[in-house]
Parts: structure tokens; sequence; C-alpha cells
């Protein structure tokens, strides 16, 4: 009897049973795509071509070039799917609409976030100093207004007097 095998998944930490040594393993925790210990890195259609991509439905490693990306609502959760071309594995995931890689590098807005960021602290610096010399744009005025002259005050200070 084989002993049970475990190796470290590298997104969460947790530890995924090794049931495929030549095939790719679910964590039990994340669900990520964890490769066996002796599983052929290269595509399963381009022999000298390294695997980037996991199909979801068969667990093959798959190119670029192979694979196909679809996002779709589950549950109320917006997924992001990979799957290769074989007939079987189109039809598992037909309920998600095909990602448009295009659309999504001309509506990527993670640039927005560091200038966002930048100006959000330059405002913030601005508005402080703001309030700042307001406080004493107002101070000064309640001054000149509840102390009309400095000369009833001290009277030696006045010119001429």
């Amino acid at each position: 009897m084989r002993s049970k095998d475990y190796i470290m998944c590298p997104v969460c930490g947790g530890r995924v049973l090794v049931e495929h040594e030549d095939k790719v393993n679910l964590c039990q925790y994340c669900a990520s795509p964890v490769l066996g210990p002796s599983q052929d890195r290269d595509c399963v259609n381009h022999p000298n071509r390294v695997a980037t991509e996991v199909c979801h439905v068969c667990g093959d490693l798959i190119c670029d070039e192979c694979a196909e990306k679809r996002v779709g609502d589950y549950g109320g959760k917006l997924l992001t799917l990979v799957n290769c071309t074989k007939k079987p594995c189109l039809s598992e995931s037909s309920w998600a609409n095909v990602l448009n890689e295009e659309y999504q590098k001309l509506a990527n807005m993670d640039w927005s976030d560091k200038v966002d960021n930048f100006i959000l602290r330059i405002t913030g610096v601005g508005a402080v100093i703001m309030m700042v010399f307001e406080l004493i744009f107002i101070l000064g005025m309640l001054y000149m207004y509840f102390i009309p002259s400095i000369a009833i005050l001290f009277p030696i200070w006045t010119i001429g007097g």
C-alpha cells in the first residue's frame, strides 16, 4: 500500500493530497491547480512549449495559444475560466462568455490606482494647509473684532502719544 503524499499549495499554503502523480491536483482549500511531482510542464498540444494555463475542465496543461478564457457569473460571483479547445471542455464551460482580451486591455484601469492615490495625497495635504490658513484668518478676524485698537491696551506703543 502506498503512503499518502502531500505537497504545499503555492497560493494558500494548504496541504494538497497528491492523487495523481502525472496530472493536476486541486487544493481543497482554495481550489488552485497544483502540478503533480512527476508531471510534464509542456503543453499537451505543443510538446516543446511550456504550459502557462491549466484547463479547468480536464486538467490538461495548455499554452496561451491553446487556451480559451471565459468569464461568467456563478452564484453571484464573477469567475474567470480557462479551458482547452476540446469539444467536451468547450461544452462544459459554455455557460460562460468568451473573454474579449482586446476590450479588457482598453478598459484596464489599473493605472488609475497610482494616479488617484497620488492626487488624493496631494489634495489631502492641500486641504490641511487650507484649514490652517482659514483658522489663522478667522482667529485674526476675531482678534480685530473684539480688540478694536492696540493703542487702548498699550498707550505707550502709540506714536506721538
